[in-house]
């Protein structure tokens, strides 16, 4: 069973970082030519800039749930540090607690938020705003996952009381060094 949720977490991520990429470069790829075209053609094209802060938003919001997957963020573990094993557990599976249920108002808030911006377009491209609010959904459901599997792992080491890794690439390094 645990090969099957590191499998899932572990594709999810990798589709995760595929389409951060290609947001990345498709933004990058807009921002260039509009400058080429303002600079050396003399026009510029209206729209890039505004699908080019869109595909910014989205790239922001699904590296912030990746970075959230490796522990990335910065935290403040003085307390946790001095805390016995079992108590710095313990303290790990209520933080995951907490970041779930902070991860699902944030969701529900994304939710309305997409649902309100529905009728608004963007000016230049003509978009709907609501595909620029809805990845707050879609970062928020990425970072469930990756919560859920924290919890998970979390819980798992709180009850056998020994130490195991937490997230795919925590396992992969452990394994390496061994």
């Amino acid at each position: 069973m645990y090969g099957v949720l590191e499998k899932v977490v572990r594709k999810t991520a990798k589709a995760a970082e595929v389409a951060a990429a290609i947001l990345l470069a498709v933004m990058c790829c807009l921002v260039f030519t509009n400058v080429v075209c303002r600079y050396l053609l003399h026009f510029s094209i209206p729209w890039s800039e505004e699908i080019s802060r869109f595909l910014q938003i989205w790239t922001v919001f699904i590296g912030t749930a990746l970075v959230y997957r490796e522990n990335g963020h910065m935290g403040l573990d003085i307390l946790v540090k001095v805390l016995p094993k079992q108590a710095a557990r313990l303290v790990a599976v209520i933080v995951d607690v907490l970041v779930i249920y902070l991860t699902i108002l944030i969701f529900q808030g994304g939710f309305q938020l997409t649902v309100s911006m529905h009728g608004w377009t963007a000016p230049a491209s003509g978009l709907s705003y609501s595909w620029k609010f809805c990845i707050v959904i879609f970062s928020m459901a990425l970072m469930l996952i990756f919560a859920f599997n924290n919890l998970f792992w979390h819980v798992v080491s709180l009850i056998k009381n020994e130490d195991l890794p937490v997230n795919s690439k925590a396992a992969e390094q452990e394994g390496e060094g061994k």
